[in-house]
């Protein structure tokens, strides 16, 4: 069974439903430790490709998107109780001075701060709103009301709605129209670069750090983390290919392991899982729980280029370790 993670934080604000609480992870990595056996994706991967047996109560522990608090509160539990890990970066990601995009739509949308009148990004389509006089001044008070919700809620609040919309519209948007979308909303919007104390990716310097000591593997995520489905064949192939290439070249070393970022239905075509392939990777990981095994399993028949993850960051370790044992049949 493989589990997907993405970052580690305790924010009250948490509206893609990205973090775990390390003291939860901890919790977690402590059970795999005690009752299971762990992997990487390219342990995985290469059991898979050489169709050699996967031992008994296997778990792999994947984590997407490259947040520096994978390095300072992920790999210390990792470290801590001997478990591997896969990270899966997006190599044009690394040292944004941004962030990741969701993120800066978050800092511009949902936190204390000024929004004009009018909203107007006249890219690939365009996005236009009108900001209503109660909403364009966002003070403490009103941003702490905020804490809890997440895109699976209602919105009561414009500015949730707001948000919302631009993550819709965005989140399609090749690399060079997504850039010049959300270069016009900093200048509408005065969003302001990261800080150390906001979520935001790993350097390139950090992300050596993190993939040395031999126990995380790091694996490619496309280079600005697209949506593949949307994407020209061209597109996906520079896309897959070219992240392989720069973290190996950051690395010095193979990078044979991929994710596709999303990794729904919607988010990928067969003709991605045949450009990895092609570019090199042992195998891919999805979001998708189906297959002919269990829900969410995988075995030697699964196909290596569309292996299923659970979400695990919201389980307790007992709910965890329950959902494991049921999806393994123990």
């Amino acid at each position: 069974m493989v589990l997907a993670y993405h970052r580690f934080g305790t924010e009250p604000l948490d509206p893609q439903r990205l973090a775990t609480d390390p003291a939860v992870f901890d919790e977690h990595i402590r059970a795999l430790a005690d009752g299971y056996h762990t992997i990487t994706a390219r342990d995985l991967f290469a059991h898979l490709s050489e169709k050699r047996p996967i031992p008994e109560r296997t778990v792999v522990v994947t984590i997407d998107d490259g947040y520096t608090d994978v390095l300072h509160v992920g790999k210390p539990i990792l470290e801590r109780h001997g478990v591997p890990a896969t990270v899966f970066v997006s190599s044009g990601c690394l040292g944004d001075p941004y962030g990741l995009w969701w993120d800066e739509v978050e800092r511009a949308v949902l936190h204390v701060g000024e929004l004009p009148s009018r909203i107007d990004v006249p890219v690939a389509g365009g996005f236009v709103r009108e900001v209503s006089e109660r909403s364009r001044s966002l003070d403490a008070a009103d941003a702490a009301a905020f804490a809890g919700w997440d895109f699976t809620l209602l919105t009561i609040h414009e500015r949730q709605r707001l948000y919302l919309d631009l993550i819709a519209f965005l989140n399609p948007l090749n690399a060079a129209d997504r850039s010049a979308a959300l270069t016009l909303l900093r200048e509408q919007t005065g969003v302001k670069p990261v800080t150390a104390t906001d979520k935001r990716p790993l350097t390139a310097e950090e992300a050596v750090c993190l993939g040395s000591g031999g126990l995380i593997e790091l694996g490619a995520h496309t280079v600005t983390h697209q949506v593949l489905s949307r994407r020209t064949v061209d597109e996906q192939r520079q896309e897959i290919a070219d992240d392989k290439r720069a973290l190996e070249k950051l690395l010095g070393y193979p990078v044979v392991s991929f994710a596709y970022p999303h990794g729904g239905a919607d988010d990928y075509t067969r003709e991605s899982a045949r450009l990895a392939a092609e570019a090199g990777f042992l195998g891919a990981c999805t979001t998708r729980l189906g297959g002919a095994l269990p829900w969410g399993s995988v075995g030697l028949h699964t196909d290596r280029f569309e292996v299923p993850r659970t979400h695990a960051s919201r389980m307790s370790a007992a709910e965890l370790t329950h959902l494991i044992d049921k999806r393994l049949g123990l």
